[in-house]
């Protein structure tokens, strides 16, 4: 009987945990992705350079950071989801340019943006159970662009520092391949993907 009881048990459990769910309407996820962000040439308006003239070559680490974000969907169908996602881009980065007629040794700056965006977002779940689920989401909207930058040269008579710059550009997330997992109402959620939001997210949504 025992045996019975616990075989009954564990088919129920299976049961429930691959029935298909039946979505909330409303969803709210908060998240942090990392990712290598793409990045302009600092160096290209500055005075400094421009008077000096050709002669010029760069070299630039990679710029390597993190965005915060906070999305809201609205379920249109169990599967199909809408919604508006807004975030930020927080990104340090570090630049080196070199010229052989000037001088020999190298020149630094660092630099710091913030990239503040808002995006209408769509996701499809793939596969949508009651405690697992396995989605795509794709997003684009507009985002703003603030890029601080710090002369690090020990050359007193070359500024290399360009002020502060603001620009606008188109801001999107495509990330194809995304998980989710937990109860009816919270849920934590991997998405792996290219964009704004970076190649890597993980975050926690509260669904009613």
């Amino acid at each position: 009987m025992a045996v019975a009881a616990a075989l009954l048990c564990s088919q129920t459990a299976n049961a429930q945990f691959f029935k298909a769910r039946q979505a909330p309407k409303n969803e709210f996820c908060l998240d942090i992705g990392f990712g290598y962000f793409p990045r302009k040439n600092h160096f290209d308006s500055c005075p400094t350079k421009s008077s000096i003239g050709s002669g010029w070559s760069n070299d630039y680490k990679h710029p390597f950071g993190q965005s915060y974000n906070l999305t809201y969907l609205y379920n249109l169908t169990n599967r199909l989801g809408i919604g508006l996602q807004a975030g930020l881009e927080d990104i340090y980065d570090q630049a080196t340019i070199y010229n052989e007629y000037y001088f020999k040794d190298n020149v630094a700056e660092i630099s710091e943006r913030n990239f503040y965006y808002i995006m209408p977002t769509a996701r499809l779940y793939v596969v949508s159970l009651n405690h697992f689920a396995i989605y795509a989401r794709v997003a684009g909207g507009v985002g703003f662009s603030r890029t601080k930058e710090i002369d690090n040269n020990p050359h007193d008579d070359l500024n290399f520092n360009c002020g502060t710059k603001n620009d606008t550009y188109f801001a999107y997330q495509v990330s194809p391949f995304c998980i989710e997992a937990g109860g009816e109402h919270i849920r934590v959620f991997s998405e792996l993907g290219y964009g704004c939001q970076g190649y890597y997210t993980i975050g926690i949504k509260f669904a009613y």
